[in-house]
């Protein structure tokens, strides 16, 4: 049986999302913030997913 990435990789349904978060104390913040909102680090990390 396929699973599921090989079904979405198959027929194109790929989407990518990107997704912002403090690396202190790893809240999500938007793509547009330069600082945490929790703890004002600027440490944010920024990841690319394709699912």
């Amino acid at each position: 049986m396929a699973s599921i990435a090989t079904i979405f990789r198959r027929f194109g349904r790929r989407r990518p999302e990107t997704v912002c978060e403090c690396r202190r104390c790893g809240t999500t913040v938007e793509t547009t913030e330069e600082e945490c909102p929790v703890c004002d680090s600027a440490e944010i990390a920024t990841y690319q997913i394709t699912h």
